[in-house]
């Protein structure tokens, strides 16, 4: 049995760019607890507990979903908290896709600076914004669960899919309204997102994850 999760794994000048930014808000939010820099990454499809006997036929499943999907040009950027922002447990910076049809990044709505005054988050929703632009990578982690959960693994998570990458956790539902406005104008670097992680978390004292299989988009060897 292995506890696995596909995800993509953004280079690491790009999660400099982000060390960059939260650095100094480790000092001023104590209480949260802040994620090893080193266990970053975009979860695509939590598949959770997967029997040895899944192995073979997921490795066939994921590769060809992943085949079906072609790479994509993406940027961070766009704080926000899970399940609300004035009591969060989860902090994230967004991952926003650039439209195909663009030669520059636009910024949607969805993906202006957010505001931190008591009625914000009636005015912009309750978790703040991920995934500008996101169809195609939500498309993406889609068709990984489902590949995922034909082949067998009966574990495969079914929330709503919101791209994003997992900065902080909170115990007691934190109002992380003012960290999300201090946030808000950080935009890192276009990368290209071309190959998916298969991943092993191996839990314990210290959390541990292994590279199981890499899979191209697009079909690429």
């Amino acid at each position: 049995m292995s506890r696995l999760f596909v995800a993509l794994s953004p280079p690491a000048g790009v999660l400099a760019e982000i060390a960059a930014e939260v650095g100094p808000r480790r000092g001023e939010w104590p209480g949260l607890r802040w994620v090893d820099d080193a266990l970053w990454h975009v979860t695509l499809a939590f598949l959770g507990e997967v029997p040895d006997a899944v192995l073979p036929e997921l490795d066939v499943r994921l590769a060809r979903a992943a085949a079906r999907h072609q790479p994509m040009r993406v940027w961070f950027g766009s704080a926000g908290a899970f399940p609300s922002l004035s009591r969060a447990r989860t902090f994230w910076v967004g991952l926003n896709t650039v439209p195909s049809d663009h030669g520059e990044t636009e910024v949607s709505p969805s993906a202006e600076r957010h505001d931190s005054s008591p009625g914000a988050e009636t005015r912009e929703g309750p978790r703040g914004h991920s995934g500008a632009f996101a169809e195609p990578m939500v498309r993406l982690a889609a068709s990984l669960a489902a590949g995922a959960r034909r082949a067998g693994a009966a574990e495969v998570d079914r929330k709503p899919f919101h791209p994003h990458l997992t900065l902080a956790r909170s115990r007691h539902g934190d109002d992380l309204r003012p960290l999300v406005s201090a946030m808000s104008a950080f935009r890192g670097r276009e990368w290209d997102a071309d190959v998916v992680h298969l991943v092993c978390s191996h839990l314990g004292s210290h959390v541990r994850y292994e590279q199981v299989a890499v899979y191209p988009l697009g079909g690429r060897d």
